[in-house]
Parts: structure tokens; sequence; C-alpha cells
């Protein structure tokens, strides 16, 4: 019924409510619900692309994750060696996300309680259960992209940050880097990190430049934490691009 949408490996199809997910030979993202298959727009598919394993790519694995209505793809990526390290996941309105995850094959919860999980050294984990790994302290973290002042003329300047969050475990840090571009080329500079708990109201800080980007972090155990609508303190300074 199409061309060019066979499959990366015998494990990298899946389906989701009704919708087949699965991953191509080129390293595309495609879905079917009848009619024909269509690609999916993945902000992911180049960082796969170029990353993958090819000589590992039968190893790709796709789950899902029912719960939480997202699929999910485990692969091989060349900058961490031979074996599934990295996933690629959508969601179903096509917001997608990635990370270090070393997993080689999974389970959706079904008979068990919670999804079951394999890792590289064949270890069996049960997975979205608890709010540490197994008791030790999990990393996470989430990082926006750089962001300008309107149109970016105007350099700016980030007095303070109020934080924006639900059923907070374990405190987090909030780190702003900035960036400048001048003809002498790029000048970065690093702002915190800021040390928010549950009793946190204002961050104050001072953050300069003519782009912004925000990362979210913590180490911990246990941990969790959900975004909500953290609000800035922004505002244009004299200095212009």
């Amino acid at each position: 019924i199409a061309e060019g949408c066979g499959l990366m490996g015998p494990n990298a199809a899946r389906m989701l409510n009704g919708t087949l997910y699965w991953m191509t030979p080129a390293g595309e993202f495609m879905i079917y619900t009848g009619g024909r298959p269509q690609a999916l727009a993945s902000t992911m598919r180049r960082d796969v692309s170029s990353n993958i394993s090819w000589v590992q790519q039968d190893k790709v694995f796709a789950f899902q994750l029912s719960q939480c209505g997202e699929m999910c793809w485990l692969y091989p990526d060349a900058r961490d060696g031979n074996e599934c390290s990295r996933y690629a996941l959508v969601n179903s309105q096509n917001q997608w996300a990635n990370g270090t995850f070393e997993r080689t094959c999974w389970a959706d919860a079904g008979v068990f309680q919670f999804p079951l999980a394999v890792d590289t050294d064949g270890y069996i984990w049960y997975q979205e259960k608890g709010d540490s790994e197994d008791g030790a302290a999990r990393t996470w973290h989430i990082e926006s992209a750089y962001f300008d002042l309107g149109d970016g003329h105007y350099h700016q300047s980030i007095m303070g940050m109020y934080p924006d969050h639900e059923d907070l475990l374990g405190g987090y840090s909030v780190t702003v880097s900035t960036r400048h571009r001048s003809v002498q080329g790029l000048v970065d500079r690093t702002f915190g990190p800021y040390s928010i708990n549950s009793a946190t109201g204002k961050v104050s800080m001072r953050a300069v430049g003519q782009q912004v980007k925000v990362k979210w972090s913590a180490t911990a155990a246990p941990t969790f934490w959900r975004l909500g609508a953290p609000a800035f303190d922004v505002m244009a300074t004299r200095r212009v691009r």
C-alpha cells in the first residue's frame, strides 16, 4: 500500500489505541490508521537517525505506556555503545521527548500492576513505581530552548522567577543560561543554580543576555515534580543586537 516505509527491526512496531506506530530503516517515525501510512512530524528524527548505531538496528524496541497515552522507542546510540541506551517518546498530542535509558525491552502494565523492563545487564525492573531508582537517587532534568524578548532586537534582563510545581518531592534547582551574539562570536553565561523547595516563593536573580534558556534539574531520593506555568520578571535593557 506504500513504499519507503518498511520496518527498522522486528520489534520496532507497536499498536496504541488503535494506531500502529513504527520506525523505518531511514529513521522515520510512521503511523497507520487505515488508508496510507503517514510520517509523524518528529523533533527527534534528526538526533535519532544521526546517532543510531546502524549495525545494531535490529535491537530497536517499541513499546507503549497505555496509562499515559505514550509511544516510545528504545534504540542503540553510537555515542554510548552498541546496546539500547536512549529513547524517543511521543504522546497523543505529537509532543516529543528523549533521554538516556538503558533498557532493552519493555512490557506494558497488565498482568502485573506496573510495567516491566530489562536492562543491558539482564536485570528485570518494575517501572513507573515509586519515586526513586530502587532506593537510590534519581537524576532528572528538563531544559528549554533559547528564547528571545519580542523579535530579539533588545537584550533582556531576568530579575526573578516565581516557581510553579505540583506534588513536589525532594526539591530541585533552576539554572539560567544566557547568550550574546556579536561580531566577536558567541558569549555564554550561566546563572545559578538556584535551589527551590515547596516553601520557595520568588527566586531573585539577575541574568542578562540577548537569548535565554532555563534548566530545571534534581538528584534526590525520593524525587517527583510536575511543571506548571512558572513566571519570570523580564524587562528589556538598553542594549540592542
